[in-house]
């Protein structure tokens, strides 16, 4: 464990210097707040989001408004942002034979890489959650959050149920961020590690939209991202983030398989 915290560190280090990352919190902090502006002093709303009809009224909305159009791009976008180029950034710099030689196994930079793909995921969506509800509140107003049947929250359930909404798209985001870990380890290229599992997120949504998946639409990844729906409901459904949460352990498992196999089939000393 003391070996893969080193490589943590190291690899925290080497992120608080990159712009990119620098870049994504700045946007991730002050997006919400630009956006809420613009949807404030819209003439019209945008009443075909969900919540959008209460976004000029109701600060709660705002975070809800964003999560809806967030989920579809911007979620797997920031899963992918640092995942999907920390591996092969090594391949690129043709660094994995020096970092093989600083006492510290395959296993081990590998999982500490992974750890800090996870965190600066984890970070990212926790941080435009924060700001969505910091923007909802500051910019629109504390009004108690109706749900979806029309039913009056108090302003702590309403708090609550709007973070637990965020926390619910966690698990596909993490699938999401196993998914461009092994991308990035398999093409050895940055820029497809992270733009594919945002194009993979849109594709899948489309997918999930068609009428014809009835049941299955559940299985489908992208679904995760609108599981939260449930929980706004007159009587509060975890049927669908449950099952998401299975869907995204299945495609973490197949992912990190998938790495594995990768990694074993090449010489990191020479890459």
């Amino acid at each position: 464990m003391s070996a893969i915290g080193a490589v943590v560190g190291v690899e925290v280090a080497k992120l608080r210097a990159q712009w990119r990352m620098r870049g994504a919190l700045l946007v991730v902090v002050l997006g919400p707040f630009l956006a809420t502006l613009v949807l404030k002093m819209q003439s019209g709303l945008p009443t075909d989001t969900l919540y959008g009809r209460w976004v000029q009224e109701i600060g709660l909305a705002v975070p809800l408004v964003i999560l809806g159009s967030a989920g579809v791009w911007g979620v797997p976008a920031l899963a992918s942002l640092v995942a999907g180029d920390i591996l092969s950034a090594e391949d690129a710099h043709g660094t994995w034979g020096t970092l093989l030689t600083r006492s510290r196994t395959r296993t081990e930079l590998v999982l500490g890489k992974a750890v800090v793909a996870v965190g600066a995921m984890v970070l990212l969506v926790t941080a435009l959650a924060v700001s969505s509800i910091a923007a909802g509140y500051v910019l629109i107003g504390s009004e108690p959050l109706i749900g979806l049947a029309g039913q009056p929250l108090s302003r702590l359930t309403g708090l609550l149920l709007v973070l637990a909404c965020w926390a619910s798209v966690l698990p596909p985001a993490l699938a999401l961020t196993a998914f461009a870990l092994l991308v990035s380890a398999w093409t050895r290229n940055s820029l497809v590690g992270v733009a594919a599992p945002v194009v993979t997120g849109l594709v899948l949504l489309l997918v999930s939209q068609l009428a014809s998946l009835g049941s299955v639409r559940p299985l489908v990844l992208a679904s995760g991202f609108q599981a939260w729906h449930g929980l706004l409901y007159a009587e509060p459904s975890v049927v669908a983030i449950g099952q998401a949460a299975a869907v995204s352990a299945v495609w973490v498992v197949a992912c990190v398989g998938g790495l594995v196999l990768v990694l074993r089939r090449r010489d990191l000393a020479v890459a």
